[in-house]
C-alpha cells in the first residue's frame, strides 16, 4: 500500500500554495448539536441464599429472576454544546487544535420488584437500574 507516499505528496503540494491565498490562522468558536444513544448492558448475579442448596425454592426463584434482571437499557436523547479552536498557517500547511464540550439529555431507568408470595415465592426483591450520560468532551488536532 502506498499511503505514506500519498500523504507525503499531498504535504509537498500543500506547501507549494501561493502566498497570496487565504490565511487560515486564528481562533474560532462554534456550536454543535446532535443526537445520542445510550446502550447499557445490565448483568445481575444472585448468590448467597439464592444459591443455597438447602433452599431449593430460592434456587428456583434465582433461575426465574435472572433472565428478568439481565436486560439492556436503551435510550436516545439530544445534545448541544460549544467548540473552540485555533489554527496556525505556515506556507501552505495549516496546523490546528479544537476542543468541544456538550451537555446530553440521554438517560433511562427501570424499576422491578416482587412481593413475597405474589409471583416468585418466597423471596421478595427490588431492583432499580439506571443509566445516564450528562456530558461529552472531545479534543482533536489537525494538519492539512
Amino acid at each position: 500500500m502506498r499511503t505514506p507516499g500519498l500523504i507525503f505528496a499531498l504535504l509537498i503540494a500543500a506547501t507549494s500554495v501561493s502566498a497570496n491565498e487565504i490565511d487560515w490562522s486564528g481562533g474560532y468558536v462554534g456550536a454543535l448539536a446532535g443526537a445520542a444513544r445510550v446502550d447499557t448492558d445490565v448483568s445481575a448475579t444472585l448468590g448467597g441464599e439464592w444459591s443455597a442448596p438447602s433452599h431449593p425454592a430460592n434456587i428456583q426463584d434465582r433461575d426465574s429472576l435472572t433472565p428478568l434482571l439481565n436486560r439492556d437499557l436503551r435510550s436516545t436523547g439530544a445534545f448541544g454544546g460549544l467548540a473552540i479552536g485555533y489554527n496556525v498557517q505556515n506556507a501552505g500547511l495549516v496546523y490546528g487544535a479544537e476542543a468541544d464540550i456538550a451537555v446530553l439529555d440521554a438517560d433511562v431507568s427501570r424499576t422491578q420488584f416482587n412481593t413475597a408470595g405474589i409471583l416468585l415465592p418466597p423471596q421478595p426483591y427490588g431492583l432499580e437500574t439506571s443509566s445516564k450520560i450528562d456530558w461529552l468532551a472531545t479534543f482533536r488536532t489537525r494538519i492539512g
